[in-house]
């Protein structure tokens, strides 16, 4: 079983020490049971309509997501993740072509699966080919229907080469709404909301008839479902951030385990 090389594990270790100082910037808002970041609150919006009492629903926000902060640590954290890749094809490379090997330049490990030949796998040597198409079948299967952690990883670093990785508070992707005690006729609007979740943002307007009781007896229970993503860019889509380096983590730690049985 051969040995990683100096390079890929200090690549290694720093990808995951970025990781873990942004999993501890990001574990506030993480946790629902911890208001001190933000809280989802019910407001009356008007209650001078004679027939319906409206209210909206929104965000508070007392400690903002430090937004900057978090996006030069994913793109540190990413880029180190890609060397890992990158150093280890370019010593397989070398293992199995020479020292000069031929189109240095182009070697790289590939964002989506590649044929030997192509893809920055053209000077390593079949098995090696093999191996890497099995890894990106196996990652693409445990999530079917989104980008690869292979593809994702890529992307995302060749975007943090030429512009900055934008974070936000995921909007609402699920909200429900009840009424304690339930009144039938009450309206709901979800406002489509895409953007950043900033203090005050209203996620929902509620209209309910009025009752017999007083509004203030009245309570309105929402539950939203929403998280921190990493913003969509030119190459990649929207994706829940905690989900997306857990999954490239994964990828990056099973691949070295895997190639390294080619090294001496």
């Amino acid at each position: 079983m051969g040995e990683l090389s100096a390079s890929v594990r200090l690549k290694l270790d720093r990808a995951h020490e970025h990781l873990d100082a942004l999993k501890r910037l990001v574990a506030p808002w993480g946790e629902r049971d911890q208001p001190d970041a933000y809280r989802f609150v019910t407001e009356i919006e008007d209650d001078t309509d004679p027939f319906y009492v409206r209210f909206r629903y929104l965000i508070r926000i007392f400690s903002p997501l430090p937004t900057d902060e978090l996006s030069k640590i994913l793109g540190d954290s990413i880029n180190n993740f890609r060397c890992v890749l990158d150093h280890l094809i370019w010593e397989l490379s070398a293992l199995h072509s020479g020292t000069n090997p031929p189109n240095p330049m182009g070697i790289k490990f590939p964002a989506r699966p590649s044929g030997h030949g192509s893809g920055g796998l053209h000077a390593v040597s079949s098995q090696v080919v093999a191996d890497v198409q099995w890894l990106h079948a196996h990652c693409a299967a445990k999530q079917p229907g989104d980008p690869s952690p292979f593809t994702m990883l890529c992307e995302l670093s060749n975007v943090d080469k030429h512009s900055a990785i934008h974070f936000v508070n995921h909007h609402p992707r699920d909200v429900q709404v009840d009424t304690v005690p339930p009144i039938i006729g009450t309206r709901v609007e979800i406002v489509d909301q895409t953007g950043t979740l900033e203090d005050g943002t209203v996620i929902a307007r509620i209209a309910i008839p009025r009752p017999m009781t007083m509004a203030e007896e009245v309570k309105v229970h929402a539950r939203t479902e929403h998280g921190v993503v990493i913003a969509k860019t030119s190459r990649t889509p929207m994706a829940h951030l905690g989900m997306t380096i857990d999954g490239i983590e994964e990828a990056v730690t099973q691949t070295a385990e895997r190639l390294r049985h080619h090294l001496p």
